[in-house]
This record gives structure tokens, C-alpha cells and sequence, in this order.
């Protein structure tokens, strides 16, 4: 089971769950999948605007469907300094 499916709760998780009406996100009602809550949704991109530009670009080229796969290319390039930036930063969003 992906990552996403356990611990972020999603449009797509919660209507699966029969938490949700549909699978859009809460906030905009785009499809609500775990990179739109993390990096795409325009509450997560009020919280990396406070980033530095090349970080947040590098995320959101990473082109990984699979959240541990992103995850993975994330943690393997991206320096330990910045990296540390980026988990700060998806605490700050509430993710």
C-alpha cells in the first residue's frame, strides 16, 4: 500500500473511505491526490512560497507517481541542509 494511503488524508483516501463526497480536494476542489496536498493545492504553495525557489522547483519536477519513489529521489538528492528545510516544511502545512 503507498504511503499516502496510510498517513495523508487525501480527497482521494477519505471518499475511499467513505469520509468524502468525492475525491477533490476540501480547500480548491481540484483532484486530491498526495502531491496536490503536499506541493500543488494553493494552501501548500502559500507555505513554500516562504522556501527557497530552487528547493521548490526540485519538487515539483521530481516526476515520480509513486509517493515512496518520490520520496526517494527527493531524500537522495537533495542536500542534507535543504532537505531538513523541505520535513520543516511539510510540518508547517499541516501534512
Amino acid at each position: 500500500m503507498e504511503i499516502s494511503l496510510k498517513f495523508i488524508p487525501t480527497g482521494d483516501v477519505c471518499h475511499h473511505r467513505n469520509m468524502a463526497p468525492n475525491k477533490g480536494c476540501s480547500l480548491c476542489g481540484e483532484p486530491d491526490l498526495w502531491k496536490h496536498s503536499l506541493i500543488e493545492c494553493n494552501v501548500s504553495r502559500c507555505v513554500w512560497s516562504l522556501e527557497r525557489e530552487e528547493i521548490v522547483e526540485f519538487l515539483r519536477h521530481v516526476s515520480e507517481v509513486d509517493a515512496r519513489a518520490w520520496l526517494s529521489v527527493v531524500m537522495n538528492h537533495l542536500p542534507h541542509k535543504d532537505l531538513t528545510r523541505v520535513v520543516v516544511a511539510f510540518g508547517r502545512s499541516g501534512t
